[in-house]
């Protein structure tokens, strides 16, 4: 009596692999039609072999033309899976390279010889036979493990053959087909009544799915393209075999803006539209979604690029149809050769990010093709998101990040009694770097929280100094970045640095931008609520540049409001602006907050901070950011550059 739970399971998932398979992929290849041919045909030997089996466990009840005509069928298409296995293989091998007769024929023959073996075996009994006690294995019973042992050793022959021409994943699949197939095999030989090759061949389908067709899986459902993991693995398989080709990516810029005003299921119609648009200029390109508004297509030749980038430039100048709506869509277009520009996928992703922006930016055409400049520049990006990382590693106190400090002059007594604090990165092996760059780069890079702690954590060993050097001020303040501010821990992380250096609470500001407080109101309120308490004072900053509710300001527990330079400028200019800033000065005074001007520059804009009611000024006027030693000096009123300069 046979096992047969094995091989139903076997037929379940190969049958539901095959028909996901059939049913996902929009683009046919022969990678994807050979890894087909191997799911059905693990799927039907399967089955007959359940068939098989079942008859052969009941034969007396069976007529016998029965018994041999589905015995015969398993086998069969058995050594039709390994046709399809083998065939598959050798094709994942020698991608790149001419059709090779002599290994296709190298596998097949034997394959066919088993079939014709199998087909005659109910006349010769070489295979198997039935008498009255059932099924007989024949002197060629073991034919299919023979077979199947010499598929291995010449798909292993061809890999070695190719070396490093194949990639790493074909080449572990390729190493673990005969080992996961052997010792299913093996247990069937111990345990002779337990079927099992149709798991024998489950097994390697399985890692062909995972390893080696994963791409069948990454189809985005809209547009029938593959998805950005499958171009990465193009390019750098591209790469490795040598390949010269240039990408093309298509951005669609105003896609929020569709999205806004016709909503997501318009926005969806849009974008199957536009990868229909793109699809039928250039019907022989496989194509990708890189992003929810991306496409990206790869060209042998850069001339190619150029054209197809004008075409489909050209063709989104016209609006496009969806439903009753005519949409007007916008597009960016940028291109990067490889391996001349991009090494690979890596390098590729941050080329197309700097050249589709730069492709945005432009007034006419918007195509950018990537030049010697934007490599520098993304090759600079590179450097220092590699030099913050290794900076940011370090503890704080080791760190070559230097915190310069903007001393902040009180008009009521002419003392500087605050200051900002402003990190600077000016000893690397690139020389300076300055903030408007490694802050970008920071917060692209995920590195802006840490940033942040370092920032701290030296203000704080800063206020401890002056403090033993009893060097007397109010506070220093501290910018806090969104990221900063979103965390659950913010308020424990805080009160421990404060604590580590045993520093007041009250010697330490944080700084907040409008941009925090609208998004996050309510986490903002208790946080400033709970450290308040504690006895830290908060400054709004940057006011004027965001887009602020004057009510929700006024509900924050703030003491001091920095009116933005960009402001001070336009009520230099603006008798309007000038009454605007008045009015809003008042109000925040009247509610016991103090106004910081900053930008400060000029004897003229120090007067007009103190006509609209100005405590504090901030600006190259009064002191420029200097280092914690120079800052010292201000605040002990040895240093006044408007007073030098007047002088």
């Amino acid at each position: 009596m046979f096992n047969l739970t094995a091989e139903f399971v076997a037929m379940y998932i190969s049958a539901l692999l095959g028909i996901s398979v059939s049913v996902g992929v929009v683009k046919w290849n022969r990678d994807n039609m050979l890894f087909l041919c191997c799911a059905f045909s693990v799927a039907f030997s399967s089955f007959f072999n359940v068939i098989s089996g079942t008859c052969i466990n009941h034969y007396e009840l069976v007529p016998l033309w029965i018994n041999y005509a589905v015995t015969s069928l398993y086998f069969v298409f058995l050594f039709l899976e390994l046709a399809s296995f083998s065939m598959y293989f050798l094709n994942v091998s020698e991608k790149g390279t001419a059709y090779n007769s002599k290994h296709t024929w190298a596998m097949l023959l034997p394959i066919v010889g088993a079939i014709i073996i199998t087909v005659t075996s109910p006349l010769t009994g070489l295979l198997f036979s039935f008498n009255d006690s059932g099924y007989v294995r024949g002197p060629l019973s073991k034919l299919t493990y023979a077979v199947m042992g010499y598929v291995v050793a010449v798909i292993i022959y061809i890999s070695i053959k190719r070396g490093k021409k194949i990639t790493s994943r074909t080449r572990h699949v390729i190493t673990l087909f005969p080992v996961l197939s052997a010792l299913v095999m093996v247990i069937q030989l111990i345990n002779g009544s337990l079927l099992l090759t149709g798991t024998a061949g489950l097994g390697p389908l399985l890692l062909m799915l995972l390893f080696l067709e994963h791409d069948i899986i990454d189809i985005d459902g809209d547009t029938g393209f593959n998805r950005q993991k499958s171009l990465n693995d193009t390019v750098n398989k591209s790469v490795q075999k040598g390949g010269s080709f240039t990408v093309v990516m298509v951005n669609i810029d105003n896609l929020r803006e569709i999205t806004s005003l016709y909503g997501t299921e318009k926005q969806r119609k849009l974008i199957m539209a536009a990868a229909g648009i793109i699809e039928g200029l250039l019907p022989k390109k496989s194509f990708f979604r890189s992003a929810r508004n991306r496409f990206a297509f790869l060209c042998k030749e850069s001339g190619d690029a150029a054209e197809a980038a004008a075409k489909i430039e050209e063709a989104f100048s016209r609006k496009i149809d969806i439903d009753e709506a005519s949409v007007n869509c916008k597009v960016s277009i940028c291109t990067v050769a490889c391996p001349s520009q991009a090494e690979n996928a890596e390098q590729l992703s941050e080329l197309l990010e700097y050249s589709i922006k730069k492709a945005s930016a432009q007034r006419e055409s918007r195509i950018f093709n990537c030049d010697s400049e934007s490599l520098d520049r993304v090759r600079r990006k590179r450097k220092v998101a590699e030099i913050l990382k290794r900076e940011l590693e370090t503890e704080a106190i080791d760190s070559n990040f230097e915190v310069y400090y903007q001393p902040i002059y009180n008009i009521a007594d002419g003392k500087f009694r605050t200051a900002e604090s402003l990190v600077r990165l000016n000893k690397t092996e690139i020389g300076p770097i300055y903030p408007d760059e490694f802050i970008t780069v920071a917060e692209e890079m995920g590195m802006i929280v840490r940033l942040g702690e370092v920032v701290l954590e030296k203000a704080c060993i800063f206020i401890a100094e002056m403090i033993r050097e009893k060097i007397e001020f109010d506070a220093i303040s501290v910018n806090f970045s969104v990221h900063q501010i979103m965390r659950d821990n913010i308020i424990g992380e805080v009160m421990n640095v404060v604590k580590k250096y045993g520093i007041p609470p009250e010697k330490l500001r944080i700084e907040i931008t409008e941009s925090v407080i609208i998004d996050k109101f309510d986490h903002v309120k208790t946080m400033m609520e709970t450290l308040g308490s504690q006895g830290i004072k908060f400054y709004m900053d940057d006011f004027g540049t965001g887009y602020s509710n004057l009510s929700s300001m006024l509900e924050l527990p703030f003491e001091y409001l920095k009116v933005d330079k960009s402001l001070v400028r336009s009520a230099e200019k603006s008798r309007k602006a000038y009454t605007i800033i008045s009015f809003i000065s008042k109000a925040f005074i009247q509610q016991n907050v103090k106004i910081v001007t900053e930008g400060v520059e000029t004897k003229e804009q120090e007067e007009l901070a103190e006509s609209i009611g100005a405590s504090y000024i901030q600006g190259f006027r009064f002191a420029r950011p200097v280092p914690g030693n120079v800052a010292k000096e201000y605040f002990m009123g040895l240093r006044n550059d408007a007073l030098a300069n007047a002088q």
